[in-house]
């Protein structure tokens, strides 16, 4: 009787572990940093996809001097040109952790790292926006986010469908947070 109640009891709590599993420091920890690479993978295929990869200098839209997957290029950086693939992404995750570092906001991870794409696209532009506001308080976002489709280019403020696409990919991640 004793090694079947033993057995009965061994069962029972393993049903529970799986039902109801224990969440110490360190599970709450690989959660997080399974949910920070999950959104930083999207994040970074979604900036090259959207972005395009050049190995070499150009112009974009704005007059700025680009490399990679949109980072304009500053005095500071060392750059070897033609530049590799890993090179591109080690950029893209340079910038979006400058930016994420520089977040200040008590908020959920995923939302830190939507605010650094963010910062990433617009520069400081963003700062003091109702898209910034909204993301920190953690309110809806796809309702203005066609305000937020323009770039200036020589002066003059111009729509762009290709920016509004980057944002509704933006918005699938922060709906999911």
């Amino acid at each position: 009787m004793y090694k079947l109640y033993s057995f009965f009891l061994y069962r029972a709590s393993f049903f529970l572990l799986i039902l109801f599993p224990i969440q110490t420091n360190d599970t709450k920890e690989i959660i997080i940093k399974e949910e920070y690479n999950t959104s930083i993978t999207y994040i970074i295929t979604t900036i090259k996809e959207t972005e395009g990869i050049e190995y070499i200098p150009y112009t974009c839209p704005a007059g700025y001097l680009t490399i990679g997957a949109g980072h304009m290029i500053l005095p500071t950086d060392k750059l070897k040109i033609p530049l590799s693939d890993k090179d591109i992404d080690s950029i893209i995750i340079k910038d979006l952790y400058d930016r994420y570092k520089g977040i200040k906001y008590n908020i959920p991870i995923k939302r830190k790292l939507i605010l650094s794409w963010l910062y990433y696209i617009y520069g400081n532009n963003i700062l003091g926006t109702q898209l910034e506001y909204n993301i920190i308080h953690k309110l809806p976002i796809k309702h203005i986010l066609k305000d937020y489709s323009h770039y200036i280019t020589k002066k003059q403020l111009v729509y762009s469908e290709y920016l509004y696409n980057i944002l509704l990919k933006i918005n699938i991640l922060y709906e999911k947070t």
